[in-house]
């Protein structure tokens, strides 16, 4: 009998007993009501017939999932993404009242999807493959917003993949080996161009020495005389002409 009774405080005590583990924080159960106080990690004596102590989490959770989206250029594509979430502390009572502890699963897939769309929605198929930092960003800033007003923390939000159609992304593939195309004959166009330049401007300054040699002649004979002295080898000619056909000296030894 002492045994049974012993064995019988014991299972009481344990009965009495609630605790809060850790990266959780407690909520008091009384009667099927929720109450306002919130506890943290640790053991708290109840009243085992009244009274039940509910664990919340509030640690950060990861999640990874896909949508399907359309660009405002009427692409579709699959979207796949990671975003961690937690429970500010501070909202765990509303949160337990009004959604229950499967938060997570009530709010986070209809929210997260439905603001991907929307930004996607916003930008044309090929600008969202270019620009997909810019729009990773708009979409967590707008999360963070959102769920913040539920007591949500978006801690992390990234895009994984965005994975548009075979036809598309062919397409995509095409535009851009015509667009290297189109550029390396506009670099060489442009190498034609300032050969050509390069042309006109010797043509141009061979002209004008010519010129400047000319004028120079015109304005003193003598020059000439300068020009035959300076490309006279030393050796006498072995005739020279005083009139057409007429030799005025013969050369020879």
């Amino acid at each position: 009998m002492k045994k049974f009774m012993f064995v019988a405080a014991g299972a009481l005590l344990l009965a009495g007993c609630g605790s809060v583990d850790t990266g959780n924080v407690g909520l008091y159960n009384r009667f099927g009501k929720i109450d306002d106080q919130i506890v943290t990690e640790g053991v708290y004596g109840i009243n085992p017939f009244t009274t039940s102590l509910e664990n919340m989490s509030v640690q950060t959770t990861p999640w990874k999932a896909d949508t399907n989206v359309y660009t405002k250029d009427i692409q579709t594509a699959k979207v796949s993404f990671n975003i961690s979430t937690s429970l500010n502390r501070g909202s765990a009572v509303t949160m337990r009242k009004t959604i229950g502890l499967e938060w997570r699963e009530r709010i986070l897939p209809q929210t997260v999807e439905s603001t991907i769309k929307d930004v996607f929605g916003h930008y044309n198929a090929g600008d969202a493959i270019a620009q997909r930092e810019r729009i990773q960003t708009e979409i967590t800033n707008k999360l963070r917003s959102t769920l913040r007003k539920r007591g949500i923390n978006v801690d992390d939000f990234q895009l994984t993949n965005i994975d548009y159609s075979d036809a598309f992304e062919d397409a995509v593939e095409k535009a851009q080996v015509a667009t290297q195309k189109a550029n390396e004959a506009k670099n060489h166009t442009v190498e034609v161009e300032e050969n050509a330049k390069q042309t006109v401007i010797s043509a141009e300054a061979s002209a004008e020495s010519i010129r400047v040699q000319a004028a120079a002649v015109s304005s003193n004979p003598s020059i000439i005389k300068l020009k035959w002295v300076e490309q006279w080898n030393g050796v006498m000619p072995s005739t020279v002409y005083c009139s057409a056909g007429t030799p005025c000296v013969q050369g020879g030894e």
